[in-house]
C-alpha cells in the first residue's frame, strides 16, 4: 500500500485561483508516485538569494522579546528601525550583485524590501537595476524603484555620500519623464533630499530647501491663496505665464514678507526604509509660508495675470488687490513684450551707398502729382452712428437689472432658455461699444464701478 504524504510548497498562495505570496506556502497531499526523486538543480542564483534571507532571520533571532522578572517582555529595537536594519545589511550583503534575467515580474508594495520579493521579483529587480547603474533607466513598477531609491539613501552601491546624492539625482531627472510614476517620486523625493544633505553633512548650498530660491509658477502656486490654475485666461495661455512668471519673482523681495522661519527636529528620511545608523535626527530651520503670505503671492500672481491679460486684450477683466510690488510688476511686464516685439536689423555699412541710391529711387516712385478741382474728388463715406443704450434687446435689460441687484444669472439664464455664458459674452460685447469695457466679471458679477452706468442703460 502507498504510503500517502505532505508537502509544503513555497511562494504559493492557499486560496484557488489567486495570486502567488511570496514566503507563503501550502500543504499538498502527494504519493510516492506523484513525482521523481532527483537531486536538485544547482542554481547560485537562488543560493544567493537564501543566504541574503538568512541574513533576517539572523537579524530577527539576535533582537527577539527579551523577558524580564514581572512576565513582561521588552524589545532592544523598535519595528521601523529593525526593517530599516534588516534592508541595509540585505542591501549590503547584494550590492555588487548583477542580473540579465530575461522576463519581467512586476511588484507592488508599501515601504517594498527586498524581503517582500519573490524568486521572479528579485531577479526583475536585480536586472533593472544592473542596466539603470549602466545608464540605461527603464520604467519599471514604481515599487522597485522605491527599493533603488532606499538603496542610495542608506549609500548601498556607491563609494561615498557625493556618489550617492549625484546618482539620486540622475536617476530622479530621468524617472520624471515617465508622468504619474515621476510626480510620485517627486513629492518624496523633496524632503528626502533635505535630509540627505543635514545627514551625510553635504553643503545645503547645493540643494534648494525653499521657495526663495525658486522662480517656478507651480512652487509659488502651490503656496498662493489664489489659484490661477482655474483661470479661463491661464488655460489658453499657460505658456506665456511661465514664461513671464521666472522673470518677475526674482525681482521681488518676498521672503521677509511671506515666509516665517520655524526651527523643528525630526527623524530622518521619514516614510522611507532607512536604516539610521549614525542614531542622529534632523535639525533644521525652515521657511513657511505664512496666511498673509499666502494672500501676497496669491495678490502677485493675480496682478501678473492682470497685466498679461490687458497686454494679449483679453475681453474678461479682473481685479487684483494692490501690493508693493505693483510698478515693479508692470516695468517688468513691459519691458517682456518690448523685448518680444523688438526687431533686430543688420545694417552692411559697406553697401550704404547703394542702400541710399534705392531709398531715392523708391521715394521717387511715391510721388503723385497733385490734382485741383473734382477730378479726384470721391462721395465722402458715411460715417457710422455711435452706439446707444437701446442696443440692448429685453433679455439683456432683465439680466442687468438682476446684476444690479445682486441677484444670480444662473437661473435667469435656464429659464430664458439661453447659456448663460452666452447671454454673458453679449452683454460684455455691447458694454465694450459703449464704454469700452466689460462690465461683468468672470463670476458673472456685475463690476461695481459700473453699477450707475447700468442703472443709465436701464
Amino acid at each position: 500500500m502507498n504510503k500517502l504524504f505532505y508537502e509544503i510548497e513555497y511562494d504559493s498562495n492557499p486560496f484557488p485561483n489567486c495570486e502567488p505570496i511570496p514566503g507563503v506556502g501550502k500543504f499538498v497531499l502527494k504519493s510516492p508516485e506523484s513525482q521523481a526523486i532527483t537531486a536538485p538543480e544547482n542554481d547560485p542564483i537562488r543560493e544567493r538569494f537564501y543566504a541574503m534571507r538568512e541574513l533576517a532571520n539572523e537579524l530577527k533571532f539576535r533582537n527577539r522579546p527579551s523577558f524580564d522578572f514581572g512576565g513582561l517582555y521588552k524589545t532592544t529595537h523598535n519595528r521601523g528601525n529593525l526593517d530599516g536594519e534588516m534592508f541595509y545589511k540585505q542591501g549590503m550583503f547584494m550590492a555588487d550583485f548583477e542580473d540579465d534575467y530575461c522576463e519581467y515580474k512586476d511588484f507592488t508594495q508599501y515601504y517594498p524590501t527586498y524581503q517582500m520579493m519573490g524568486y521572479e521579483q528579485l531577479r526583475t529587480y536585480f536586472t533593472w537595476r544592473t542596466a539603470v547603474r549602466n545608464g540605461d533607466i527603464r520604467e519599471t513598477s514604481l515599487s522597485y524603484a522605491f527599493v533603488y531609491i532606499y538603496e542610495l539613501l542608506n549609500n548601498i552601491g556607491v563609494e561615498n555620500p557625493q556618489e550617492g546624492l549625484d546618482k539620486l539625482t540622475v536617476f530622479l531627472q530621468a524617472f520624471r519623464k515617465f508622468g504619474e510614476f515621476g510626480d510620485t517620486l517627486d513629492k518624496y523625493m523633496k524632503k528626502w533630499l533635505a535630509d540627505y544633505h543635514e545627514y551625510y553633512n553635504l553643503p545645503q548650498e547645493s540643494h534648494r530647501d525653499s521657495l526663495c530660491d525658486s522662480a517656478d509658477l507651480n512652487d509659488w502656486h502651490s503656496v498662493s491663496a489664489y489659484d490661477i490654475k482655474k483661470s479661463r485666461f491661464y488655460a489658453d495661455n499657460a505658456e506665456l505665464i511661465n514664461e513671464v512668471f521666472p522673470r518677475v519673482i526674482p525681482k521681488l523681495a518676498l521672503k521677509d514678507l511671506v515666509f516665517q522661519p520655524i526651527d523643528f527636529e525630526r527623524n530622518a528620511f521619514n516614510g522611507a526604509v532607512f536604516f539610521n545608523r549614525k542614531h542622529k535626527t534632523i535639525k533644521m530651520t525652515r521657511l513657511f509660508p505664512t496666511d498673509s503670505g499666502r494672500r501676497l503671492i496669491g495678490d502677485v500672481i493675480k496682478k501678473i495675470e492682470l497685466c498679461l491679460r490687458e497686454r494679449r486684450g483679453f475681453k474678461y477683466k479682473i481685479k487684483a488687490n494692490p501690493t508693493p510690488f505693483d510698478s515693479t510688476i508692470e516695468q517688468t511686464i513691459a519691458e517682456y513684450f518690448a523685448e518680444l516685439n523688438r526687431i533686430e536689423v543688420a545694417v552692411d555699412f559697406g553697401n550704404l551707398k547703394q542702400i541710399r541710391k534705392e531709398a531715392l529711387e523708391t521715394q521717387e516712385k511715391l510721388i503723385v502729382p497733385e490734382y485741383v478741382g473734382d477730378a479726384l474728388a470721391r462721395p465722402a463715406e458715411p460715417i457710422p452712428e455711435p452706439p446707444t443704450k437701446n442696443a440692448f434687446i429685453a433679455i439683456e435689460l432683465k439680466a442687468l437689472a438682476l446684476l444690479l441687484n445682486g441677484e444670480s444669472l444662473k437661473a435667469f439664464a435656464d429659464e430664458s432658455g439661453v447659456m448663460l455664458e452666452v447671454l454673458v459674452d453679449s452683454l460684455n460685447e455691447k458694454a465694450l461699444d459703449l464704454i469700452g469695457d466689460n462690465v461683468i466679471d468672470d463670476e458673472f458679477v456685475l463690476y461695481d464701478d459700473y453699477a450707475e452706468q447700468v442703472k443709465e442703460w436701464l
